[in-house]
């Protein structure tokens, strides 16, 4: 085909991504620029009501940190 003809170029650029809080990339570019935090800390009651035992919430290298992505169930 002659380049002549080739003169239709076309960029299809998109974005997704899901974060924790975050239902789209607009969401959470603004909580990142307003310095919003998308990580939430587990209390010591939720830990030990989901069955994590005392010893393991009272040890300083246990991280207490929860993320929730919505809609996690729609991935391929």
């Amino acid at each position: 085909m002659p380049r002549e003809s080739l003169k239709r170029d076309i960029a299809i650029i998109g974005v997704s991504c899901i974060f924790s809080g975050c239902d789209n990339p607009h969401t959470f570019w603004e909580k990142l620029a307003n310095g919003n935090e998308l990580i939430e800390f587990y209390t010591d009651q939720e830990l030990l009501e989901s069955g994590v035992e005392a010893k393991t919430i009272q040890d300083p290298r246990y991280v207490k940190i929860k993320t929730f992505i919505n809609h996690s169930d729609s991935f391929d």
